[in-house]
């Protein structure tokens, strides 16, 4: 029997585009050829012993082995000068990003770096800048100086700044059916298929590492889209698209959740107000701690206003208990139901504190995951 009797199952499609993923892309089609004729002919072979097509299929993928593992012996072959170049476990990583087929649906690894060497950025004439330029965009130039031998990490209390390589992204909305188009100044265009319109913006590079573009893991959030987005888990985000799942792997055994978190707070507190806005999640000196109904991993967002049209935010997980530990410097807070009441003064001196959701919710409705908090533990509270 002919291996050409046999048609690739939906998981057999799924194994392939994952066995290919990180390849170079006038590669990918040769190597999923010789894989796919690789597996109808041991299909065929198990089918003429016995076995019924749709269990000849299923035993010729489990003989291949994990995807993850042919696309990282795959990649290797192609790209290993390049890797070796590469930031190694943040590289390799990536060349390995994951897909684990479950159910027919697929879950997308995107591997998210840290502590990488970020930019100079400065208003001036490029011919002027010392060192490599990284972008220039809006009468900005983002520049590695050549004078610095040590690379510029951010830390502090909103903790490092979590990367994801231009390959990530282009994979990513590529598997959205969007387009993407890195321009010569360091600005990547993204374009998004929506039900009525094509959602469009340009995110400018954060950096740049062994020859790869970087940017901001906040490039993943479309809290303006109309394709429904729902972020799960903390340690390791979860991002759900329509039916697409992206879930989000630290490098060198890091986690991503605290750090990728704490650098939403621009993107969803425009979504709660008309000009509102936020600098990145902060860790204040004190704590409060409230009682939820919420499940364990869910994560809390809690909003409070400083000045004018400007916010602070602190970012927290739910515990196994359903507690959630808020750390922010106001030492009483009054928990109230809607964004535009943060701006009213109390009398008692309580500083008004909003509660938000930010998983397992829309992202782009998240004035619906506004809660009260069952109990408000702490007496200063």
């Amino acid at each position: 029997m002919s291996a050409t009797t046999l048609e690739l199952s939906p998981a057999a499609c799924a194994y392939l585009r994952r066995a290919t993923w990180g390849l170079p892309r006038e590669r990918q089609q040769e190597v999923w050829d010789e894989l796919e004729e690789h597996l109808l002919t041991r299909a065929a072979q198990l089918q003429a012993c016995g076995a019924a097509p749709p269990e000849a299929l299923a035993r010729a993928l489990t003989e291949l082995g994990s995807p993850a593992r042919v696309s990282a012996g795959m990649t290797g072959v192609y790209l290993m000068p390049k890797l070796i170049l590469m930031a190694g476990a943040g590289a390799l990583a990536l060349s390995a990003a994951l897909y684990a087929l479950a159910g027919g649906q697929e879950t997308a690894y995107l591997p998210v770096v840290t502590n990488l060497p970020l930019p100079v950025c400065e208003r001036m004439e490029p011919e002027n800048v010392t060192g490599t330029i990284i972008s220039n965009w809006a009468n900005t130039v983002c520049f590695l100086p050549a004078a610095s031998p040590k690379p510029l990490f951010v830390g502090g209390l909103s903790g490092s700044e979590p990367l994801v390589s231009l390959n990530t992204v282009e994979r990513m909305i590529q598997l959205l059916d969007g387009k993407t188009r890195f321009q010569p100044n360091g600005v990547l265009e993204i374009s998004l298929p929506a039900s009525e319109n094509i959602v469009r913006a340009s995110f400018r590079v954060t950096t740049r590492f062994q020859g790869q573009a970087y940017f901001p893991a906040q490039v993943l959030i479309w809290p303006s889209s109309s394709k429904r987005q729902m972020l799960s888990g903390y340690q390791q985000p979860t991002l759900r698209i329509e039916q697409q799942v992206f879930a989000m792997s630290g490098n060198q055994g890091h986690q991503a959740g605290a750090d990728f978190y704490n650098r939403l707070s621009p993107r969803l507190i425009s979504t709660l107000g008309p000009g509102a806005y936020t600098t990145d999640g902060i860790i204040g000196a004190r704590s409060h701690p409230i009682q939820t109904s919420l499940k364990a991993d869910d994560v809390v967002l809690t909003v409070i206003h400083s000045h004018d049209n400007f916010y602070l935010t602190h970012y927290a997980p739910v515990s196994s208990t359903g507690s959630v530990n808020i750390r922010v410097n106001s030492t009483r807070l009054q928990f109230v139901s809607s964004f535009r009441q943060l701006k009213q003064k109390r009398a008692d001196g309580r500083t008004p504190a909003l509660l938000i959701r930010v998983t397992n919710v829309p992202l782009n409705n998240l004035k619906s995951s506004i809660f009260m908090p069952r109990q408000a533990i702490s007496d200063a509270l």
